[in-house]
């Protein structure tokens, strides 16, 4: 096939500085994940990079991806082509680095097929599509989503910093929103809330808030933050509480029945029991009279 006439060369990159280390950071995932025998974890951390590389240009640019979301397997390389509202640029991808092969401004409504990409990169690849991996989403083949304690909680979160496709994203994100909004649902905030578990969920909260799917998904993004806020707000001042349990039955007052079942409520269940049991201790102390 030959080159459109109507295809003009452009002299200049379309991205500036900034955009051009991402892409090259983009087109090194890629070609790990798809021209090499790629791990799940690699092509999943390419799919990742291709959405942050979306988001990163949308900023200056009305449109920017992977033409038809799709790469080639070439003889010598990863053909990687990019359309930016119009300016095509294919790049070759190999071991030693990444070449922009041809660039080129298009007519307005312009499509490209498979067969142009060839022509420009002088050689027909295999095609790798990215779309079916970003979009598809197969239920069944998911883990069931248990959130019953901040370990759990921490390990959705992990999920969906680790995870390449939106669908499933959006899968996640929603089921955990649902599940601290519903009524019924007491389970982290009554249970062991010791300061390294809390920890662990703000670490991976914040992974996700710097990720590519938090601002796509505005909506249950800022429920997530308020319901998480409010768990792990304090995890120190959670952690001191457990503490000072543990130096009341062991150091301060020894074999006491209701220290110890203070100090057995916070380690198990912290919540509004200790609360009562910590109240009841302490005008027990003041007045001597006991329920």
């Amino acid at each position: 096939m030959l080159r459109p006439q109507t295809f003009r060369e452009m002299s200049r990159s379309a991205y500036d500085g900034d955009e051009l280390a991402q892409i090259e950071t983009l087109n090194r995932k890629l070609f790990d994940a798809w021209f090499e025998t790629g791990s799940d974890q690699e092509r999943r951390s390419a799919l990742r990079c291709y959405l942050r590389t979306m988001s990163l240009l949308h900023r200056r640019l009305r449109m920017f991806e992977v033409v038809n979301h799709r790469v080639f397997r070439g003889r010598n390389g990863l053909i990687v082509p990019y359309d930016a509202h119009g300016a095509l640029s294919v790049y070759r991808v190999q071991h030693d680095g990444s070449e922009c092969i041809a660039r080129l401004r298009m007519p307005n409504g312009t499509l490209v097929t498979d067969a142009m990409i060839a022509d420009l990169a002088g050689e027909t690849g295999e095609p790798v599509d990215l779309e079916r991996a970003i979009y598809d989403l197969d239920i069944e083949s998911l883990p069931a989503v248990q959130v019953t304690r901040l370990r759990d909680l921490a390990d959705v979160l992990m999920q969906l910093n680790a995870c390449g496709s939106r669908h499933e994203a959006v899968y996640l994100l929603r089921f955990l929103v649902a599940r601290l909004c519903s009524p019924s649902y007491r389970g982290v905030a009554k249970s062991k809330n010791l300061r390294p578990e809390a920890l662990n969920v703000r670490n991976e909260l914040v992974a996700f808030m710097n990720g590519p799917f938090a601002s796509r998904l505005r909506l249950p993004t800022r429920i997530l933050v308020r319901e998480v806020s409010g768990l792990v707000s304090q995890p120190k001042r959670i952690d001191e509480v457990w503490q000072d349990t543990i130096d009341l039955a062991e150091v301060h007052v020894r074999g006491s029945t209701i220290c110890n079942e203070i100090r057995r409520s916070t380690h198990h269940a912290m919540g509004r029991q200790t609360l009562a049991l910590a109240q009841a201790y302490l005008d027990w102390l003041d007045s001597g009279a006991g329920e």
